[in-house]
């Protein structure tokens, strides 16, 4: 990374710690979230300096759609990566059309995150 600040949102607190540390080993800033209430808390104060936003689709309480929902309210320009443990063909077209980029499969490969991360960060930006 770039020194790129990227949110994560996450229920399953060793994951998101994992998460946390080995994207910050690869130069990324990085804020924790382990609910919704807290990642749209931290999109909000960060306005404008998100670069990217890695979150479950099947967090406890507001569903994946609802999360993408409000956050495009804020920014319609906000990039997605989102991780799911299992999405139905259904379920993955409805939060493609709502601007879901990419997808990473639960439990993440590192160097497979690391690669999409960067491919939706630069490849965004070109």
């Amino acid at each position: 990374g770039r020194g790129e600040t990227l949110l994560v949102l996450e229920d399953e607190s060793v994951l998101r710690e994992t998460l946390c540390e080995w994207l910050e080993t690869l130069n990324y800033r990085v804020l924790p979230a382990a609910n919704a209430a807290e990642a749209l808390t931290a999109y909000h104060r960060h306005s404008g300096k998100i670069d990217l936003v890695l979150t479950d689709l099947t967090i406890p309480g507001i569903g994946g759609l609802e999360l993408l929902q409000a956050l495009r309210r804020n920014d319609p320009t906000v990039r997605v990566i989102g991780m799911s443990g299992g999405l139905t063909p259904e379920a993955r077209r409805s939060l493609e059309a709502h601007g879901v980029i990419d997808w990473i499969q639960k439990p993440p490969v590192l160097t497979e995150l690391a690669r999409t991360i960067q491919w939706v960060l630069v490849g965004q930006r070109s």
